[in-house]
């Protein structure tokens, strides 16, 4: 948080949750500092007046700020987005010139900031949304949360748990041929927990599992069982193609089932060579989807809807 108080310091912006926000010569911003300070994200909350658009405003960016690798902006149709790269940290002096610059450029654009989803520009405050403080006016901060309130209705009221379980399995057991695959083609297995996760929420998703409290348990779950499969699936393998090569008629069903009871058979297996590649994939697996997964929290307790009002008359 140092780095970005001292961001808020430099600009006059305000903070809340992680997030820098205020005026720029004008232009509402968002500022948020990730991967331990290497990147700063900015977001430009403007409407389009006289002209520019998203070519103009790449070029801008990368003729000006060619020593951060900003990439290339994104826009939603609310805000214009791009990253601030550095090797060690972005400091928050060298973000703010920046950000003081990009406003002047969007300004002499004919880009303007006023409500998220109108154009009044006067009596607005402010709306924390999933990640974000929005500027709004009062009637649609009212509206916006009224629409929330709806989604989150919806989601206590329907969906199911047992269904949910259901498409995790689903996606769990897809999940396992990308995690052979990358395991055979040498890539680490962050990335197989990764995509493991994101087809075990797919399938929770796809057959309308309840957003509540139990998605995560259930899709964390799902993930463990599955990656224990997928670990062992990758010796079976192994295991298969040994025997295999020395002639032997395998039967890779017969097989695969005695190496998935085998971490429990330490009479008859090396148990604790099993465990040790289990855990390991285990922690990668963790690694990997980690981040993926307080998403999946987020949207378990309705975190990625709820609205805050923050602030008000701010700009009136």
């Amino acid at each position: 948080m140092g780095q970005l108080n001292s961001f808020a310091q430099f600009t006059g912006y305000k903070v809340y949750d992680k997030i820098a926000y205020g005026r720029t010569n004008a232009i509402y911003f968002n500022v948020r500092f990730l991967n331990f300070g290497a990147q700063a994200q900015v977001f430009a909350f403007v409407k389009s007046g006289s002209g520019g658009d998203l070519g103009k405003i790449n070029a801008y960016l990368k003729e000006n700020c060619k020593q951060y690798k900003t990439g290339g902006a994104q826009s939603d149709g609310r805000a214009v987005s791009f990253v601030i790269n550095s090797m060690t940290r972005v400091k928050p002096e060298n973000a703010a010139r920046i950000i003081d610059d990009f406003s002047r450029f969007l300004t002499d654009k004919g880009y303007r900031s006023t409500c998220a989803f109108c154009d009044q520009n006067n009596n607005v405050g402010h709306t924390a949304q999933n990640g974000l403080v929005l500027e709004t006016c009062e009637t649609c901060h009212e509206k916006f949360s009224g629409i929330v309130n709806d989604i989150q209705q919806e989601r206590d009221t329907t969906g199911s748990y047992a269904k949910g379980a259901a498409g995790a399995v689903l996606g769990g057991i897809l999940g396992i041929i990308p995690w052979v695959l990358f395991y055979f083609a040498g890539l680490i297995s962050a990335l197989s927990g990764l995509v493991m996760a994101f087809f075990c929420y797919k399938g929770y998703v796809l057959f309308k599992g309840k957003r509540g409290k139990g998605m995560l348990v259930i899709i964390i779950a799902v993930l463990v069982v599955f990656t224990y499969v997928s670990v062992l699936a990758n010796q079976c393998i192994t295991e298969y193609q040994y025997y295999a090569a020395l002639g032997y008629d395998v039967d890779i069903g017969a097989l695969f089932s005695t190496i998935l009871a085998a971490p429990f058979m330490p009479a008859e297996f090396e148990t604790g060579l099993l465990w040790g590649q289990i855990g390991s994939g285990l922690f990668f697996a963790g690694l990997g989807s980690f981040f993926f997964l307080r998403k999946v929290r987020k949207e378990s307790t309705g975190q990625d809807v709820a609205v805050k009002r923050i602030g008000r008359d701010l700009y009136s």
